[in-house]
């Protein structure tokens, strides 16, 4: 078996919308995709991440918090096996609103 390999990257998605939609790099059936989220906030609210679109599974969620202890960033990785050359974008659901 070969070792895995990178086969391509995608493109970043930035907004300050709800729900971003970032669109999948060129993939094959069985591909792992993986997919890396960040947001922070301005308030003090702690940012959350969920995937709507299925198929997706959370390997791990962290927070960081500024010099007052107050939580304003969060970062969390997806992942999904391809099961297509055509699988649908994720839609990510940010809040507070903002990525």
């Amino acid at each position: 078996m070969a070792a895995p390999s990178i086969r391509t990257v995608g493109t970043a998605s930035f907004g300050t919308a709800a729900t971003l939609t970032p669109a999948n790099p060129t993939h094959a059936i069985n591909d792992i995709l993986l997919m890396f989220v960040g947001s922070s906030a301005n308030a003090s609210v702690t940012p959350t991440h969920a995937v709507a679109t299925s198929g997706w599974a959370l390997v791990t969620s962290g927070t960081a918090a500024n010099t007052t202890g107050t939580i304003r960033a969060r970062c969390s990785i997806y992942w999904k096996r391809a099961t297509s050359a055509s699988e649908p974008n994720a839609t990510v659901d940010l809040t507070p609103t903002g990525g």
